[in-house]
C-alpha cells in the first residue's frame, strides 16, 4: 500500500474527483483520538460524496442520512493499492482522525 499526502491546496479538487467516483461504494467512518478513543461512528453505509470547503475549512464525507464534518483540516492522506483508494485520514485542528474505508477500491486522481 502507498500513502499521499495531500497539499492543502489540492484538497477542494482532489475531493471533488474522488467525489466524482464513488457512486454506489460504501464506507466506514472511524474517529480516533485520545480524549475518546477509537469510535465507529458509521458502519459500512453508502457513501454519496466528499468535499472541502476553504471558506468554512470543513472536509464533509456525505453518507447515506448523516453527514460527517471535519473542521480545520490539518493533514489528508489518501492510502492506495495501485491506483485504488482504500482509505482517506483526515486529521483535525484537534490532532482528531478521522478514518474513511472504502469497501470497494476507488480510483485515485492523477497526481498533481
Amino acid at each position: 500500500m502507498k500513502d499521499r499526502i495531500l497539499n492543502r491546496d489540492e484538497y477542494k479538487q482532489w475531493l471533488e474527483h474522488v467525489s466524482a467516483t464513488i457512486e454506489n461504494e460504501q464506507a466506514e467512518v472511524e474517529v480516533a483520538g485520545l480524549g475518546l478513543g477509537d469510535q465507529i461512528v458509521a458502519e459500512w453505509v453508502p457513501v454519496t460524496g466528499l468535499s472541502y470547503d476553504p471558506k468554512d475549512d470543513v472536509v464533509t464525507v456525505t453518507l447515506k442520512d448523516y453527514e460527517h464534518l471535519i473542521r480545520n483540516p490539518k493533514r489528508l492522506v489518501a492510502t492506495a493499492e495501485g491506483a485504488d483508494l482504500v482509505s482517506l485520514l483526515v486529521e483535525d485542528g484537534e490532532g482528531t482522525e478521522h478514518i474513511v474505508r472504502f469497501r470497494e477500491p476507488l480510483a485515485l486522481p492523477p497526481a498533481a
